[in-house]
């Protein structure tokens, strides 16, 4: 994949259309690309980014993987309101055009299960809670190294993740779908984020925050 079909043009007229959109307060979570009682457009991070109701536009559009769709929706609904609003801008900034971002879901992944200080690992009190969770990173780092898993491997680390404990319910998440890496991607953002349901919704807040900037760095490094 080429991330804007490999096209600087292509990248600088989706980054402008965001950036009008942004200025004329256009961009709204809850909803794709609606018009409203007003007549006026509005949607999310994709819905503005794409004029589209539908994830698969960002393939067709600007040649990303499906996954990071699904990852730029999950986020930008979860980020405080203003951060929100700029994030369609950073995220659609953040690619070099002819980039291949097939991996940066698989890397994203791997960062959110078993990273030192971000990671849901650090949630593990049992042993068979962090080898679940170190399981499905391991299937997701097979992935990035074009080493694909079978579904029966994600079947078998999924099932591992539920008998684990609540510290493996985002490695339940991350391992969905035997492997379906947009669903998977989604789900595991969004278990991330529950990782600190102990805590209050400002740590739910911080999470997000975290998720963005490293979403954003694995993008650029592509």
């Amino acid at each position: 994949m080429k991330a804007f079909h490999g096209s600087q043009e292509t990248k600088d007229f989706y980054v402008a259309r965001i950036k009008a959109h942004r200025a004329a307060d256009e961009i709204v979570k809850g909803q794709y690309w609606e018009k409203d009682e007003d007549g006026v457009f509005r949607g999310c991070a994709i819905g503005c980014s794409l004029h589209a109701a539908d994830h698969n536009a960002i393939v067709k559009e600007w040649d990303f993987p499906l996954s990071l769709g699904y990852l730029e929706d999950c986020i930008f609904e979860n980020l405080p309101q203003e951060l929100a609003l700029d994030w369609p801008l950073r995220f659609a900034e953040a690619a070099k055009p002819g980039a291949d971002l097939s991996h940066v879901a698989d890397h994203f992944m791997i960062w959110m299960l078993i990273d030192g200080v971000n990671g849901v690992i650090r949630f593990a009190q049992k042993d068979r809670e962090r080898a679940a969770i170190q399981a499905v990173s391991d299937l997701y780092a097979r992935k990035a190294a074009n080493d694909n898993p079978g579904p029966k491997e994600w079947v078998a680390a999924r099932a591992a993740a539920w008998n684990a404990g609540d510290a493996a319910w985002a490695a339940r998440a991350a391992a969905w779908n035997a492997g379906d890496a947009a669903w998977a991607a989604a789900r595991a953002a969004g278990a991330a984020g529950a990782a600190a349901r102990a805590a209050a919704r400002a740590a739910r807040a911080a999470a997000y925050i975290s998720f963005a900037d490293k979403l954003i760095e694995l993008m650029k490094a592509a």
